[in-house]
C-alpha cells in the first residue's frame, strides 16, 4: 500500500505536508483494520499484524521513493 500510496501522489512533486499524511495514512489506516477487526466475527485482531502492516506500508514507501 506504501509503494502504490507514493506512487499516486508523485503525480506532481511531493511536498513536506504530502509526506506527512503519507505517513499518517500509513500509520493508522492498519489501526483501524485491526479495531474493525476486533468487531468482525470471524476475525481476530493481532497487535503484531497491525506492527507488520505498519512496516510493509512504510518499506514499500520508502523503496518506491527511490525507485
Amino acid at each position: 500500500m506504501g509503494f502504490l500510496l507514493i506512487n499516486a501522489l508523485k503525480i506532481q512533486p511531493l511536498k513536506q505536508s504530502h509526506w506527512r499524511f503519507a505517513i499518517l495514512f500509513l500509520l493508522l489506516f492498519p489501526i483501524i483494520d485491526e479495531i474493525l477487526q476486533h468487531f468482525t466475527p470471524t476475525r481476530i485482531p493481532d497487535i503484531l499484524d497491525g506492527i507488520a502492516d505498519i512496516c510493509g506500508g512504510l518499506t514499500g514507501a520508502y523503496l518506491r521513493k527511490y525507485i
